[in-house]
């Protein structure tokens, strides 16, 4: 699990890898969405087709992990034909950025003899250093991607929580059995999807340079739908409300993609991905020991921190979203985040 996990990240380098394609064509708000839309409705439809491929196909483990190796291998053959983005290649070509790379080993060299001087880090530490450094990035300092994150880690805590007990109340309602599972989580998949491949670009498209009402509104249906889907007794209902839920939440993961787009430059936008996926993956450390917890104190307190934390996040957006994401980018120098580095 630990190196899957950790070379797991080819999501978070593709949006990166979109957010220059749009760089080079100078995209509007709702043209970045759209992009970073279709991508998702990629990891949507992908949610859709494994379960149920899984459910009716394959019938052993064995032949699962074979299934599974033969689509990494392509998808991994597929990468060497990705086109390689114009912003990328001036800054690869650009004598500014030469010099900035002799300049850098430069103090990499200094670096390294003031390193023999000095006794020995940990091998843990020196794996832990460099990611920490990525909080540090420019970006990362800015009080829009501390929305961000703080979004990210919410609505991550939020769902974890919840995950704890939603498998059983499905379970004790309607006696859901691993193949009603797999059939629900195509579902999800088909939702996410369409979300994210239509809708999600629709609404941002129709709430312009700020996506703030958008926003609120689908933290709204987040903490509402998910009151609604685990009281039902109609599996029908269910059904409908998770829709609500995952179309909402498709909406929400895009305007955050698209803003961190409009927040970092082309040379800093893979490391606020990479910022965000840290701060997922804390939420998904916090998020179920929680649930757990509050689950052994009252069955009903996990879906109470949900709407609570939903909520939040709803207060954070209304109050934060416009000043330190819209019109922080709005006021900047457009020079200043250009990528694109002027050569004779």
């Amino acid at each position: 699990m630990i190196p899957s996990s950790l070379l797991n990240q080819n999501y978070s380098v593709l949006k990166a890898l979109f957010a220059d394609y749009n760089t080079d064509s100078n995209a509007t708000e709702s043209e970045r969405a759209a992009g970073l839309g279709r991508l998702g409705m990629a990891v949507g439809l992908s949610f859709m087709v494994g379960p149920v491929l899984g459910a009716i196909a394959l019938k052993t483990y064995q032949q699962s992990i074979r299934a599974a190796l033969v689509l990494s291998v392509l998808s991994g053959v597929v990468l060497f034909f990705l086109p390689t983005p114009e912003a990328e290649i001036i800054r690869r070509n650009s004598s500014a950025n030469l010099q900035e790379l002799q300049q850098r080993l430069e103090k990499e060299s200094i670096n390294k003899q003031k390193d023999k001087e000095k006794p020995k880090t940990s091998y843990l530490k020196s794996i832990i250093n460099p990611l920490l450094e990525l909080f540090h990035l420019p970006v990362a300092q800015t009080p829009g991607a501390r929305l961000l994150f703080f979004m990210r880690l919410s609505m991550g805590i939020s769902f974890h929580v919840f995950m704890t007990v939603w498998p059983s109340s499905l379970k004790s309602r309607f006696n859901f059995a691993p193949t009603d599972h797999a059939y629900f989580m195509g579902w999800i998949g088909f939702c996410y999807a369409v979300s994210q491949g239509f809708i999600a670009h629709i609404m941002i498209k129709l709430a312009g340079d700020d996506p703030t009402v958008v926003l609120i509104v689908c933290m709204a249906a987040l903490g509402t739908g998910r009151v609604l889907a685990i009281t039902s007794s109609s599996l029908v209902l269910v059904y409908l409300i998770t829709a609500v839920v995952i179309v909402a939440l498709g909406i929400v993961n895009t305007a955050i993609s698209s803003a961190c787009t409009t927040l970092a430059g082309a040379d800093q936008v893979g490391g606020l991905f990479g910022v965000l996926e840290a701060v997922e993956s804390l939420a998904g450390l916090i998020g179920p020991t929680l649930g757990g917890l509050l689950f052994a104190l009252n069955d009903r307190l996990p879906i109470v921190i949900v709407v609570t934390v939903y909520m939040s996040i709803l207060g954070a957006v209304m109050l934060l979203y416009r000043p330190t994401i819209i019109e922080k980018h709005s006021t900047l120098d457009p020079a200043a985040s250009d990528v694109h580095v002027k050569t004779e």
